[in-house]
């Protein structure tokens, strides 16, 4: 069984599934859960993914649609993309085909989730520790969590490890 089958197993409280995908990237991962009923808000800042969303989802009432990245605090920074990989985009340059794809705006996951949240699902290729620092647990903790992460990739170049995912240091 994958980790998607263990998933949809778990008994969930919420009348309501919703993932919350942030590096939502063309949708695939999301849509494994709309095709068993779920809500889904894609977040994706990389302006091909996006296009594929938006003509994929544009139009469904289960799919909340962001063209933002998420992170620690709100503004305009720098996106890198790779034309070598396409799934390796983000807001640090960390592999050596990264290429700077000018400005996205950057969000707290906060401002994007108003209600109860069954699976937050973060792969934001190193950013993960920034966006759960600005996600209210207080408010609309997740019943379940699933995060991305590389300690070769995040220590060296994001400063953090998986201990510091699960401490929020």
């Amino acid at each position: 069984m994958d980790e998607v089958g263990i998933i949809l197993r778990y008994p969930f409280k919420a009348g309501k599934k919703l993932i919350v995908d942030a590096g939502a990237h063309v949708g695939g991962f999301a849509q494994m859960f709309i095709n068993h009923g779920w809500y889904a808000i894609c977040i994706e800042p990389e302006e091909e993914n996006w296009k594929v969303l938006r003509d994929k989802y544009g139009t469904s009432q289960r799919v909340q649609l962001h063209k933002v990245a998420v992170g620690k605090e709100k503004g305009r920074f720098p996106f890198y993309v790779s034309t070598d990989h396409w799934a390796i985009h983000s807001l640090q340059p960390w592999h050596e085909t990264h290429k700077p794809a000018g400005l996205v705006d950057v969000t707290l996951l906060a401002y994007i989730v108003h209600e109860p949240v069954s699976l937050l699902r973060l792969n934001i290729e190193g950013g993960e520790l920034d966006a759960l620092k600005g996600y209210n647990f207080n408010k609309f903790a997740p019943e379940m969590a699933m995060v991305e992460f590389y300690d070769s990739r995040t220590e060296t170049h994001f400063g953090y490890n998986q201990h510091s995912i699960v401490t929020g240091k």
